[in-house]
């Protein structure tokens, strides 16, 4: 990653693809998991995945580097273990974004694969953000699951104050994997 930023002046990232999803009609979001199931429906799991080849192809004719990443920002443990999904749901994710990755020959070097987290509750609501210390223990096990299954980067996206920001931020430091805290 430090090579990729000190290389490039521009990269690209992916955008919008729970929104992309959503106004489709093709297919259901999961109540609680979002999109992260998907990956399970085979026809769900194509739609996904031409939205996913469209940013990477994308990517490859601008001649520009891309961050993609896994669906799994509402992938926490708790909202995992409240389902009906895989608890291995956050690895398979991984697997199933380096599978894409690969399928195109695309490689590593021209794109990396994120492991998203969100935060607890609504993002649209700080005052509903956990205190860092909480914040620190509640995330560390999707982090750990994505960092096993071998992303390039994580990223925590659309955080609702700094308190669960921070929280997030020292959980995912201490596995030594790179990584963006997003607002």
């Amino acid at each position: 990653m430090k090579k990729l930023l000190e290389n490039n002046p521009f990269i690209l990232m992916e955008a919008a693809i729970v929104e992309q999803l959503r106004r489709s009609g093709a297919v259901c979001l999961h109540e609680t998991l979002v999109n992260a199931p998907l990956i399970y429906n085979p026809v769900a799991r194509e739609i996904m995945s031409a939205i996913y080849l469209e940013y990477m192809r994308l990517a490859q004719n601008a001649h520009l580097p891309i961050l993609v990443c896994t669906p799994t920002w509402r992938a926490n443990r708790a909202r995992v273990y409240e389902s009906d999904v895989s608890k291995s749901v956050n690895l398979d994710a991984v697997s199933f974004m380096r599978e894409l990755r690969d399928s195109e020959g695309y490689g590593d070097a021209l794109v990396k694969i994120g492991g998203m987290i969100g935060c607890k509750n609504d993002c649209y609501q700080p005052d509903e953000g956990l205190p860092a210390s909480e914040a620190e223990q509640f995330h560390a096990w999707q982090i750990q699951q994505l960092t096993s299954g071998g992303v390039d980067f994580l990223i925590a996206e659309t955080l609702p104050n700094v308190q669960e920001a921070l929280g997030i931020a020292r959980a995912m430091e201490v596995t030594g994997v790179p990584y963006i805290i997003s607002f």
